[in-house]
C-alpha cells in the first residue's frame, strides 16, 4: 500500500530554487525541498500550502577562511572580517526573522553553547577598521566562494561586500557549481573566504571533531594546530558532565581567538508541501525530510 502511495507523490531534483517553485506554485509537484526562504515565508503568509520548518536542526550556514594563503592566513584579518558582518541584518533583512544569528556553530540546545560568546563578533566597523590596520595588510582583496544554487548565500555576500567595501576591503561574490566549490575547499584551493551549510550545532559538542568547518584534522580552513587538536580532542572525549563546561569555554574562546571558520545563521530545514500531503516528517538528526512515509489525502 505504502509503495502505492508513493507512486502518486511527484518529485524532481532541481539545481534552480526558482524553477522549482514555479513548478509546486503551478501543481506539477506535491513536496518542494529547502525553497529559498522568501518563498517559504510567501507560502507561509498565502496560507495555500503547508510550510514546514525544523526549528532545531543544527544547521548553520558556515564560512571558512583560507589560512593557507594570504590575506586570511593573518589572524587580524580574520578577526576584522568577522566584526565587518553584520549577521543582525541578514538575518533580519534577508531571512525575515526566520533564522538567528550565529558566531560558532552552537544551538541553544547544545551544552556547549554560551550566548555571550557567541555574541563576540557583533557587527562594528570601527574595530574592523583597526584591526585591518594593526594587521599591516593593505589593498585586501578577497573572494566570498558561495554554492550557485543557493542565492540566499550569494545575497549574504553582498551585504558583506558593501559593508568591507567602507573598510577598503574588496569582496568579490563567486557562485560556484557546488562539487566544484567543495572540491576546492577540501584542497583549500580558493581565494578569501568560502561557504556552505554545516550541521549538528544542536548536539554535543564532540561533533566537532569529525567537522569540516571546525574539526581539527581535515578542515576547509587549513587550519593546524596542536593546541587546537588537544581542545578538540578534550571536547569529544570528557565524560563527565561537571567538568564539560570549562572544556566547552576553552575550545570556544580559542575558536573566537584564532576564527579560521565561523558559522553565519541557522539554516533551519524547510519545505513547502500541497495542503493534501500527509506524513512527512523530519529525520531523527533533524537535517532531512523523511517522505518515506508520505501519502496523499
Amino acid at each position: 500500500m505504502l509503495a502505492s502511495y508513493l507512486d502518486e507523490l511527484r518529485f524532481r531534483i532541481f539545481s534552480d530554487p526558482q524553477s522549482m517553485m514555479t513548478e509546486f506554485d503551478g501543481g506539477a509537484l506535491d513536496v518542494a525541498i529547502q525553497p529559498t526562504l522568501i518563498d517559504w515565508v510567501r507560502t507561509q503568509n498565502e496560507g495555500k500550502a503547508q510550510a514546514l520548518i525544523n526549528q532545531n536542526s543544527g544547521n548553520y550556514m558556515g564560512a571558512a577562511f583560507n589560512t593557507t594563503q594570504p590575506p586570511t592566513n593573518n589572524k587580524l584579518v580574520r578577526q576584522a572580517l568577522q566584526f565587518a558582518l553584520d549577521r543582525q541584518r541578514t538575518v533580519t533583512t534577508l531571512w525575515q526573522g526566520v533564522e538567528r544569528p550565529l558566531t560558532l556553530l552552537w544551538y541553544s540546545t547544545s551544552p556547549a553553547y554560551d550566548a555571550n560568546k557567541d555574541a563576540t563578533y557583533a557587527f562594528d566597523l570601527d574595530k574592523a577598521r583597526a584591526l585591518l590596520a594593526q594587521s599591516g595588510a593593505s589593498d585586501v582583496a578577497l573572494d566570498f566562494n558561495y554554492p550557485a544554487t543557493l542565492p540566499d548565500f550569494g545575497r549574504v555576500g553582498q551585504i558583506w561586500q558593501a559593508d568591507l567595501d567602507k573598510i577598503g576591503v574588496k569582496l568579490t561574490l563567486k557562485p560556484t557549481d557546488p562539487v566544484a566549490l567543495t572540491t576546492a575547499m577540501q584542497r583549500q584551493q580558493y581565494n578569501g573566504v568560502a561557504t556552505g551549510t554545516g550541521f549538528y550545532g544542536q548536539l554535543h559538542g564532540g561533533v566537532v571533531w569529525t567537522s569540516p568547518y571546525f574539526g581539527p584534522v581535515n578542515n576547509y580552513s587549513g587550519f593546524k594546530d596542536d593546541k587546537y587538536t588537544q581542545l578538540t580532542l578534550a571536547v569529544y572525549t570528557e565524560a563527565d558532565p561537571s567538568k564539560r563546561r570549562p572544556v566547552y569555554d576553552a575550545w570556544n574562546d580559542y575558536i573566537l581567538d584564532q576564527t579560521p571558520s565561523t558559522a553565519i545563521a541557522t539554516q533551519l530545514p524547510r519545505a513547502v508541501a500541497a495542503p493534501n500531503v500527509r506524513g512527512t516528517v523530519y529525520s531523527i538528526g533533524g537535517n532531512y525530510l523523511d517522505v518515506t512515509g508520505a501519502w496523499l489525502a
